[in-house]
C-alpha cells in the first residue's frame, strides 16, 4: 500500500496580466497497483464526483446533496475560500445521502469536508448560484 493520505489543498491565484486560475487537489491511499477510477472534476449531468461521492446540483441554490453509494455520511463541514468554517452538519444516524441547506450563502465557490462512518475524510467544493 502506498500511503500519501493526508495531502490536500486549494490554490488560487488572480492576476492582471496573467489572468486566473484555481486548482484542488487531494491524495488518498491506494494499494499499489490499483486502478484510480474517479477524478475530481468528473461530471455526471449536474452531478460532480470523487471516488464513489456525488455532489448535487451542482451549482446549487438553496440545496445541495451529498450522495455515496458505498459511504456511510457522518459529518459535513463547509469552508469558505478562505478556510472559514459556515456550517458543520453532524448527522446522528450516518446516511448514504444527506441534504445541506445552502441558500443563506453568498454566490461563489465553497469547500466541503466529508466525513464517513468509517473514517475517511474527503475534500470536495460546490458552486452557489
Amino acid at each position: 500500500m502506498v500511503n500519501i493520505e493526508g495531502l490536500a489543498g486549494y490554490a488560487q491565484y488572480s492576476g492582471a496580466q496573467t489572468g486566473w486560475w484555481s486548482a484542488m487537489w487531494q491524495f488518498v491511499s491506494v494499494p499499489t497497483g490499483a486502478k484510480i477510477a474517479a477524478a475530481a472534476n468528473q461530471r455526471e449531468g449536474d452531478k460532480a464526483g470523487i471516488a464513489g461521492f456525488s455532489v448535487f446540483p451542482n451549482p446549487a441554490v438553496d440545496i445541495v446533496n451529498v450522495e455515496s453509494a458505498e459511504f456511510k455520511i457522518k459529518t459535513v463541514v463547509i469552508y469558505d475560500l478562505t478556510g472559514k468554517v459556515l456550517k458543520v452538519v453532524d448527522f446522528g444516524a450516518p446516511e448514504n445521502q444527506v441534504q445541506l441547506k445552502v441558500a443563506e450563502f453568498k454566490t461563489g465557490m465553497f469547500l466541503m469536508k466529508v466525513y464517513t462512518k468509517n473514517g475517511q475524510t474527503l475534500n470536495m467544493k460546490f458552486f452557489k448560484e
